[in-house]
């Protein structure tokens, strides 16, 4: 993708129009976050209306459980590094920074899982 070209992290986001938690979570990614909180990051959103197609619905699950083997639960976001690599997905960020006594918010995720000496 075009992040990984850049040298980025990515964050990417299955979702579908009908869940509700998934519409609260694009809002959040697209506009309560300013662009300065998550600029070492692109979004890419996949949402499973756009893969009706039984052969294309085929190809949105393997892509999905690369990173979340768990399937028929949404969202799913998954942060990756600039290689492709799972860095983390946002329920065990959750649960990570809670431990942490970190308020569990997408700005407190990027910057806790920044690799040392990154941006």
């Amino acid at each position: 993708t075009q992040a990984l070209g850049e040298g980025k992290r990515t964050l990417v986001l299955f979702s579908a129009d009908w869940c509700a938690p998934c519409r609260r979570l694009e809002a959040e990614l697209g506009n309560l976050q300013p662009a300065s909180m998550i600029d070492d990051a692109r979004i890419f959103e996949l949402k499973e209306e756009e893969w009706q197609e039984a052969t294309r619905m085929d190809e949105f699950n393997a892509l999905r459980s690369r990173w979340y083997p768990k399937t028929g639960s949404y969202p799913v976001l998954v942060l990756l590094d600039e290689r492709g690599e799972k860095i983390e997905e946002m329920k065990e960020a959750i649960e990570r920074l809670e431990r942490e006594g970190t308020e569990a918010t997408l700005p407190n995720w990027l910057a806790t899982s920044r690799p040392s000496g990154g941006s």
